[in-house]
């Protein structure tokens, strides 16, 4: 299991005490959440971070569909 940021930046995999920005590793940054007309909407083989896991390729496509909200719309695929 692993916390992808939309920016595909690690900032809350490294240690604060080593993290050059120690603010993003505990707030994150505002390029980490996923949101329509963010820096990211997508998250799927072709996207920078991808939906690929550790050992292979997952066959998953996650689309957000709606803006900043306390819940959001997805449209979840598996493809192969």
């Amino acid at each position: 299991m692993d916390l992808e940021e939309g920016d595909g930046v690690q900032d809350f995999d490294v240690p604060y005490w080593q993290s050059r920005a120690p603010n993003y590793e505990i707030y994150g940054y505002k390029y980490d959440p996923f949101f329509k007309g963010a820096y990211n909407d997508s998250f799927t083989a072709h996207t920078n971070p991808n939906s690929d896991g550790y050992k292979g390729r997952s066959f998953l496509n996650v689309k957000v569909l709606g803006v900043v909200d306390t819940t959001a719309r997805l449209k979840i695929r598996l493809f192969r």
